[in-house]
């Protein structure tokens, strides 16, 4: 499922290719957003890495604010996105 949170991330970190692809699906209908999102992986793959980056952003702030939150894949969350 594509987010727009996974859309501003392609917007952000994403080479040129991706950059217009993002900028390509903002403008689309709903029939051509499908047709995009069902040829380029891309917008699969950022939605999942946005989902991941505001847990881990959510994970952070918890310890921040001294409480504690444990989760069993904690450590996966430190790793880079790609």
């Amino acid at each position: 499922m594509v987010t727009n949170d996974g859309i501003d991330l392609m917007e952000e970190l994403g080479g040129s290719f991706v950059k217009a692809l993002a900028e390509a699906w903002c403008h689309a209908d709903k029939k051509n957003k499908q047709k995009l999102e069902d040829n380029f992986s891309y917008f699969e793959d950022y939605s999942k890495q946005a989902a991941k980056k505001k847990h881990r952003e959510f994970i952070e702030a918890e310890a921040k604010a001294n409480r504690t939150l444990t989760h069993p894949d904690a450590e996966e969350w430190k790793k880079p996105f790609f």
